[in-house]
């Protein structure tokens, strides 16, 4: 999943790519790995497509309440492990007769239960989840292990989150895909996404990715394939800038098709609500009523927000507001001359 994560002190990698026999060993020793160390917890193998016939590593998903129980049992098996996150890494020992023999990496990706099923779509066939994204963001959404969602910001600002949908089926739907599972070759995933009707190559291109996903991405083998893909077979339009597609009406399409409204206009009346409560009672404000600034500040702030919360300050006017937070300051000035 992470790239090659076991090295030595000059760099080279520890583990090895294993032939499919070794993969299906592996399995099987994975599985004895999971019933000892957490009670034959399930856990689940991620699908890669039929034809491929070497792995750099192998990728599960399991529970995020069987991660610890695993950590435990590598450490107390003396297996090497590495954490980041809610993914678990250690190395199995793959024999096979006067052949090619050593360790893999296993990745253990830990979710939670509601999210498996998803996650397991999500990183099936190599990148294939990651190429489905860029055309979710395309229209102003997200695509992720824990299905499609609506990111609601104020600039930089996250506000929240609206999960519209963990079925994988219905997501490809909506992002103008053909529900599918199984892919013979690489180019068939390929070719998979680039049937979609949000498709443009251009949106693919390093140069138009973040600086986080662009140093990411030109380090993943299938992701740099996919480029050459698209210039192979999409060459008078992969340096032609992407038609721009209004994405507060794909959004508001999204909302509809999962029928996500209720849900949405519950998260933008706290949205408003919040917005109301921060015009009317805020930093500056107390600063100016308190003549408090820095840490002073922030004590008096923490000292009065239980007991002026946002059901309160939104019904009162702005004059009472401030003659509660003078009110709150002489108390607070009191309690500190305690």
């Amino acid at each position: 999943m992470g790239g090659n994560i076991f090295k030595d002190d000059s760099g080279i990698p520890l583990t090895i790519r294993i032939d499919r026999d070794q993969y299906y060993n592996a399995l099987c020793d994975i599985a004895q790995i999971f019933l000892v160390a957490t009670d034959n917890a399930s856990w689940f193998p991620v699908r890669s497509y039929t034809t491929k016939d070497s792995f750099g590593d192998i990728d599960i998903v399991s529970d995020i309440q069987h991660k610890d129980s695993l950590v435990k049992y590598l450490e107390n098996e003396r297996f090497k492990y590495s954490i980041n996150s809610n993914v678990v890494s250690f190395m199995l020992y793959v024999p096979k007769p006067f052949e090619k023999r050593g360790f893999v990496q296993v990745d253990a990706i830990f979710h939670e239960k509601e999210d498996i099923q998803c996650a397991l779509g999500y990183y099936a066939n190599n990148d294939l989840g990651n190429l489905i994204g860029r055309l979710a963001h395309r229209l102003g959404l997200k695509y992720g292990h824990d299905g499609l969602s609506y990111i609601h910001r104020d600039g930089d600002q996250v506000l929240f989150k609206l999960n519209l949908s963990k079925d994988t089926a219905a997501i490809y739907e909506f992002l103008g895909l053909k529900f599918k599972t199984t892919f013979d070759t690489i180019e068939d995933i390929f070719e998979f996404v680039s049937s979609s009707k949000y498709f443009h190559p251009n949106i693919y291109l390093l140069e138009n990715r973040n600086h986080i996903s662009r140093v990411r991405d030109r380090k993943r083998k299938t992701y740099n394939e996919f480029l050459q893909y698209c210039q192979n077979n999409f060459k008078d339009l992969v340096n032609e800038p992407a038609p721009v597609i209004d994405k507060s009406i794909s959004v508001s399409n999204a909302i509809a098709f999962f029928k996500r409204t209720d849900e949405l206009n519950a998260l933008m009346d706290i949205v408003h609500k919040n917005k109301v409560f921060k015009a009317k009672l805020n930093g500056d404000i107390i600063g100016d009523v308190t003549g408090l600034s820095g840490k002073e500040l922030g004590q008096f702030m923490a000292y009065i927000k239980p007991l002026m919360p946002v059901q309160l300050v939104n019904k009162i006017s702005d004059d009472l507001v401030v003659f509660i937070i003078k009110e709150l300051y002489e108390s607070f000035k009191g309690k500190d001359n305690e």
